[in-house]
């Protein structure tokens, strides 16, 4: 029944949206294919039928916001547009400028020496000390390394755009994004790394579908579009893998196959969890102001709450062996909303969605801000609230800024932010 009632809650939002990356069907896509391959693949994990009728009335309240957007005027495209970048000098200085200043963020809230990169034994031990203290006490990175990681998170879907319209990734470009990712091994932070892969496949997606006159978007199961859903997917393994042994090595009780364990839970744990905590055996979490778990990170850089180490307190048991804390991003929304709130919360974030990606915002930086911001929400919400990081927030607003510092002008008034690929249209 879990299965059948997913599939007719796609079937709808696909129709009703017409587009696999409208927000309501990206989100049943994401959610129905956790939930039929968790019962495929791991049919031990308790799953809730209840549960699964709550997410699924989540997902039809994002793809009703989305259709209500359709009563905002629609811009009309008249040309083809794509971002081009006018100094890739400057905007490589920037990126390598940025993520050394991320990098020395986390190196010294975790005290490190830098000659431990000459000993990679010492590294893997300093990632196991820092684990357990993110785990534990907390890791506090200063609020610089917070914007500096923003900067790189949108460098990176600038230049992702860029590849895209001009069909060249300039590799030295990846410099700046290798220093990032070794910073995140270091404090073993998954979840950065895979922020950043989602802002890249959707800077990609964008920028294709503001190639095209029609304002199409590429569809998600053609040949190129699984080519690079699998290379994704084939880096989050080897990230999971690789951070995993980091944490906890591969001698006594932490072995390679608990290692595997792990990488089993992560992607299909997050319904089982979600379903355990709405039937009543996971633990309450303590009080919490409205809004808190949604926008964690502005509480706690605001003073207003303290962040709660692991997003989630408690832990459920997916079997007798494997504990977890991941209850999607839901779970916070009912805490912070209440349900019916948290019904017209995901409305409101499908309006937006919608909104943004078929150009009926005046505002092209707002339109652009607003695509990136609601899309990683959608791909995310399996995890935790992408919101409730400011750096992820931060990195949304500055895409926009660094397309018109470092892209090409255009002559056309209606898009200053990108160039058209129009011979002899742009100045």
């Amino acid at each position: 029944m879990i299965i059948l009632s997913w599939l007719c809650t796609l079937f709808i939002a696909r129709v009703v949206e017409r587009t696999w990356w409208s927000p309501g069907a990206l989100l049943a896509l994401l959610l129905g294919g956790s939930a039929i391959a968790t019962r495929v693949l791991a049919p031990e994990y308790y799953m809730s039928g209840v549960a699964n009728l709550v997410l699924q009335g989540f997902v039809l309240a994002t793809v009703c916001g989305s259709c209500l957007s359709r009563v905002l005027p629609e811009r009309v495209q008249k040309d083809t547009y794509g971002f081009r970048l006018r100094s890739t000098k400057a905007l490589f200085a920037f990126g390598l400028v940025v993520s050394l200043v991320s990098f020395h963020a986390v190196a010294s809230s975790v005290g490190i020496d830098y000659r431990i990169f000459f000993n990679l034994g010492r590294l893997a031990a300093i990632a196991q000390i820092a684990t357990r203290e993110r785990y534990t006490e907390g890791v506090e990175i200063p609020l610089y390394g917070s914007v500096a990681s923003a900067c790189v998170l949108a460098y990176v879907a600038v230049i992702v755009m860029d590849a895209t319209t001009t069909r060249r990734l300039r590799l030295p470009l990846l410099l700046p994004v290798g220093i990032f990712a070794l910073g995140n091994a270091i404090v073993t932070t998954r979840s950065t790394l895979v922020y950043l892969l989602f802002i890249a496949v959707l800077a990609y997606v964008y920028a294709r579908a503001q190639l095209s006159r029609e304002l199409r978007y590429p569809g998600i199961f053609t040949p190129r579009m699984l080519l690079i859903m699998g290379i994704g997917a084939c880096f989050l393994v080897v990230v999971f893998v690789g951070f995993q042994v980091m944490r906890f090595g591969e001698s006594g009780a932490r072995s390679i196959s608990e290692v595997l364990e792990h990488l089993r839970r992560w992607p299909w744990g997050s319904l089982p969890g979600f379903s355990l905590w709405w039937d009543g055996f996971a633990p309450e979490e303590p009080p919490h102001l409205p809004g808190d778990f949604t926008f964690m990170g502005f509480y706690d850089n605001l003073g207003i709450e303290e962040r709660t180490v692991g997003g989630y307190t408690g832990y459920v048991w997916l079997t007798p062996t494997e504990p977890a804390n991941i209850y999607t991003s839901f779970r916070g929304l009912i805490h912070d909303f209440s349900l019916l709130g948290a019904v017209l919360f995901m409305g409101f974030v499908g309006f937006l969605g919608r909104a943004a990606m078929s150009n009926r915002i005046s505002s092209r930086s707002i339109q652009v801000s607003l695509f990136f911001l609601i899309q990683t929400w959608i791909l995310t919400s399996f995890i935790f609230s992408y919101w409730a990081f400011v750096g992820n927030v931060l990195a949304a607003v500055l895409i926009p800024l660094l397309m018109k510092i470092f892209g090409q002008g255009s002559t056309t008034s209606d898009w200053p932010l990108l160039t058209s690929t129009r011979k002899g249209s742009h100045g």
